[in-house]
């Protein structure tokens, strides 16, 4: 399935696309996925451009965090509205199941689990609960990507967190981009 035919929202494709011609051989971190048209996305770009990149989709899939749950009559097959949107996600994703790797959790568990200096680009795409548990999850994040990693925060979210004061507290040497995407190119 092509992303333009998945619901859901991509407001990062500018971002998305210029970083996968930046970066080959390597893994992308894709943290709030719902239906998978972002994730869709990244894989047509990947395949499109030839690249060599493994990409991990982070999400909870859990009834708390979706917004849309009473607009859609689901089967009895599902016992949760979080088990059908994960399901649809998996089948809008089949095709480049040889580029994923899914982890259904939430992002603060998730990033605990993976390598540190083993992701060259994480696009933060998930709800916030506070800004207090957006900093834990950079703090962690921050030590996954590798040296001249980038970290992204889609324009719609970074309206929920105070960028700045995370980038102060770390000291992290970083060029910081403010744009539609807040994005910051680690050089540690």
């Amino acid at each position: 399935m092509k992303s333009d035919d998945i619901q859901g929202w991509v407001n990062y494709k500018r971002t998305y696309k210029k970083y996968i011609q930046l970066y080959n051989n390597c893994t992308f971190l894709h943290a709030g996925c719902f239906k998978g048209k972002g994730v869709c996305y990244a894989c047509e770009n990947i395949e499109e451009q030839k690249k060599d990149i493994k990409v991990i989709c982070v999400d909870s899939w859990a009834d708390k965090d979706l917004r849309f749950k009473n607009t859609i009559k689901i089967s009895d097959s599902y016992s949760t509205y979080g088990d059908y949107i994960f399901e649809t996600f998996k089948r809008n994703t089949e095709q480049y199941a040889h580029f994923l790797t899914i982890m259904r959790d939430d992002i603060l568990v998730a990033s605990n689990k993976l390598n540190d200096n083993s992701i060259a680009f994480i696009l933060l795409d998930c709800c916030y609960i506070s800004q207090e548990h957006t900093e834990s999850v950079l703090d962690i994040l921050y030590k996954k990507l590798i040296k001249g990693g980038t970290l992204v925060i889609p324009k719609l979210q970074k309206r929920k967190f105070n960028v700045n004061s995370w980038s102060e507290r770390m000291r992290v040497d970083a060029k910081f981009e403010h744009g539609p995407d807040v994005i910051w190119r680690f050089t540690k």
